[in-house]
């Protein structure tokens, strides 16, 4: 199959960052106001799966914010099942290895509790430690997962929802390529009651080309499918569980991001995960405005019956000025007020 026809048939799950990503890099923070304009718009385009912080230890906005939205929300019968946070896997790290255990539970993880976030994204770099004199191994990387998953479903409950964020996937699968595919394969093959339901991958720096990405993207779909790890995109508006998907996030530093995150999802992917806009990361990353536009432009029904696509525009819009102040930039693609808005 190209590329393109499995663009047109692609269920494309998106996990929405937009009260996160977008303020990344960026000279002014979000507001509690910020954080509910930016919720409204998510919602308008019917994201279900939404990224609702980061925590630490120290205050951040999201500590004011969550209270005030999930009373909001109880008000409207809905709750944070489908919300998740970003942690660390350690907030250590010592000798070449991640420090876990009881007594070193990442701040992030005891905050999300604290605050009723029941899913999280754990975030871990591959290549830290790399010039220790014993660096890590996936012996080691598997037992911190093991614990960490573990630990998340007994403090959450058995329907809790984990991923993988493999930060520094490009600079990985380069350097320690044995290592990571071997941590997907071992992830692959944990007990279901503890397996994340997926992998995401980032490209953090935008230097790569979208060739490169396709041909990375594609071995870690593969390796996935092969140990009975396939994807499972769930049905809009049901509580079905997702499993086994691959999402992609790329950042936009030489103007790659775009066909980037195309090239992912053309390679296996199953998804997004980013903003509705494309501020953020300091110079910006794919978006899922442009991305889903793009996929609807080439044919792709799902796009249209998964999301109110007709509300993108407009949702892109609304988070670019509550991060920034002011509108996108006139010829911003598909939300800018010069580009040619398609009726979807």
């Amino acid at each position: 199959r190209t590329m393109r026809n499995r663009l047109a048939d692609i269920e494309c799950f998106v996990l929405d960052n937009s009260l996160r990503e977008s303020t990344v890099g960026q000279v002014r923070g979000h507001t509690v106001e910020d954080k509910k304009k930016i919720f409204e718009a998510v919602k308008s385009v019917g994201f279900e799966y939404v990224i609702v912080a980061a925590f630490n230890n120290t205050q951040r906005v999201e500590d004011a914010f969550l209270p005030d939205l999930r009373e909001q929300l109880r008000e409207r019968g809905e709750d944070f099942s489908k919300f998740f946070a970003f942690s660390e896997v350690a907030d250590k790290f010592e000798d070449g290895r991640f420090v876990f255990g009881e007594d070193n539970i990442p701040v992030a993880l005891k905050k999300m509790k604290d605050f009723f976030v029941p899913n999280v994204v754990l975030e871990i770099d591959l290549l830290r430690g790399r010039d220790e004199p014993n660096p890590f191994d996936v012996e080691h990387v598997m037992e911190l997962f093991e614990f960490l998953l573990g630990w998340h479903r007994r403090e959450n409950g058995s329907e809790a929802m984990a991923f993988v964020n493999l930060r520094d996937f490009p600079f990985a699968i380069l350097q320690r390529s044995e290592l990571l595919l071997n941590v997907v394969q071992r992830l692959a093959a944990l007990d279901k009651k503890i397996r994340p339901v997926g992998i995401m991958i980032e490209e953090p720096m935008g230097i790569y080309l979208p060739q490169e990405l396709e041909m990375w993207t594609r071995r870690l779909r593969d390796l996935m499918d092969s140990c009975s790890w396939q994807a499972r995109v769930p049905k809009p508006k049901t509580n079905e569980r997702p499993d086994g998907l691959l999402l992609a996030h790329v950042h936009n530093n030489w103007g790659l991001a775009d066909a980037g995150q195309l090239a992912c999802l053309g390679a296996g992917a199953n998804g997004i995960w980013c903003s509705i806009c494309e501020e953020g990361s300091a110079q910006g990353h794919a978006c899922s405005a442009v991305t889903l536009a793009n996929l609807a432009r080439m044919g792709n029904t799902d796009v249209t019956n998964r999301y109110t696509a007709q509300n993108l525009a407009v949702a892109a819009r609304k988070v670019t000025e509550a991060t920034t102040g002011h509108g996108p930039y006139d010829r911003q693609p598909i939300y800018g007020v010069r580009a040619i808005d398609s009726v979807f």
